[in-house]
């Protein structure tokens, strides 16, 4: 398998579809366990984020070309400096099979990076959750990119987390300094 090529020539992302985490993407199977064992791996787990105090321990995460099936949200506490990327909006789609359940759910998120991925969450369901818990969480909003391409669905429910429907259907869009979304071409 190749990896995409970071700026780094000694940080390799680490892919969901490594024998620790097994992850498959045909969607018949359910990869939420696989995708969170990942992500916890990746970002620390919801008992121990990295967060503010430990970023640097976070790790790049690769989604390989697939379409993942998730069946629960995928949790990320305290998400602060992540990158998580996909190899394309057209070839790493993670759909979410649960009505009324989200793709992310995080109580904080900056300086992140969401890419070159589509996200599809089921009829009221959200991409992305930004405070589902209700707590203050971390930085919320602040300096991160989501490069995604969502579903109607999901496009629709963005507009729920802050983010505009009309903007996650055909653009790229930031946040920065505070908790507006703001547009720019892909």
């Amino acid at each position: 398998m190749v990896a995409p090529m970071l700026l780094f020539a000694d940080y390799e992302p680490v892919s969901v579809k490594d024998s620790r985490f097994g992850a498959v993407g045909d969607f018949a199977t359910d990869d939420t366990a696989a995708l969170q064992a990942a992500l916890d791996f990746c970002l620390g787990p919801s008992d121990a984020p990295h967060g503010t105090a430990n970023v640097r321990q976070n790790k790049a995460l690769y989604i390989p070309p697939g379409h993942y099936k998730i069946s629960a949200p995928l949790t990320v506490k305290y998400l602060h400096g992540g990158r998580i990327i996909g190899a394309g909006r057209f070839v790493t789609q993670i759909e979410q099979a649960t009505p009324g359940a989200s793709v992310f759910v995080t109580n904080g998120c900056g300086y992140a990076r969401f890419e070159a991925m589509r996200l599809t969450a089921a009829a009221g369901g959200k991409s992305f959750d930004l405070d589902w818990d209700g707590s203050a969480g971390g930085p919320a909003l602040q300096s991160n990119t989501f490069w995604p391409t969502c579903s109607s669905t999901a496009a629709r429910s963005a507009s729920r987390s802050g983010i505009p429907a009309s903007w996650a259907r055909k653009t790229c869009f930031s946040t920065a300094f505070g908790s507006r979304a703001r547009p720019r071409a892909c």
